[in-house]
């Protein structure tokens, strides 16, 4: 999700060269919004952009970035450069100096995809890796960003259902009572949890319960 979605802002507004990358499959991009300071409030960054030296310098301490420390590059958002815009966008390599993943993320289902914290000391970047206008980040983030975001939050959450929902059904056809000569799917608390519409409606036996489980 992460991923395309960050790739989407870059087919818009990205360099021709990492376009290509991320084309052939060697380049891996994620977003990079949410702060410690604003938390989910992605559209409030707290994170700063100055000139330094016809450059510009990023400090930030990002709250979690999925594939911290794996990606090949960040979208990462910072308060506008000049601009009265609440946000901007920037392309930031990965292996930028003063780029660190200070720690693991330790939250719930989100270790398995290196969602970690991403802090900004002094990372110094071209002027022209700006993505878009300066203040402008909020527009793409809405416009370009969030559709890709709620349709693939939503294709990865029924696809964890979907798996949880298979392994349910493997340990309740599985697991027997052998006292009773049963499954679990045959008992009625764990079936009323997973049962059909048949079976609410008082149609099926035991056994046809187990069979459509």
């Amino acid at each position: 999700m992460m991923h395309y979605s960050a790739t989407a802002v870059l087919e818009q507004h990205g360099p021709d060269p990492t376009r290509r990358a991320v084309a052939s499959g060697g380049h891996i991009t994620t977003l990079a919004f949410s702060e410690v300071g604003s938390r989910s409030h992605f559209w409030a960054p707290m994170g700063t952009a100055r000139h330094v030296d016809g450059e510009v310098r990023l400090d930030a301490r990002k709250s979690w970035v999925t594939s911290a420390g794996e990606a090949d590059s960040y979208v990462w958002s910072s308060q506008a450069l000049d601009a009265d815009g609440p946000m901007t966008l920037w392309l930031v390599p990965a292996n930028a100096t003063g780029l660190s993943v200070p720690s693991r993320f330790d939250g719930l289902g989100l270790r398995g995809n290196a969602s970690s914290p991403v802090t900004a000391d002094g990372v110094v970047v071209a002027a022209d890796a700006m993505l878009g206008g300066d203040g402008a980040g909020l527009d793409i983030a809405l416009a370009v960003v969030l559709p890709w975001f709620l349709v693939l939050n939503a294709a990865a959450s029924v696809g964890l259902m979907r798996a949880v929902t298979a392994e349910t059904n493997s340990h309740l056809t599985s697991t027997r009572l052998e006292h009773l000569g049963q499954t679990l799917a045959m008992q009625p608390e764990p079936r009323a949890a997973v049962q059909p519409d048949e079976e609410a409606r008082g149609t099926m036996e035991p056994r046809e319960v187990e069979e459509r489980t």
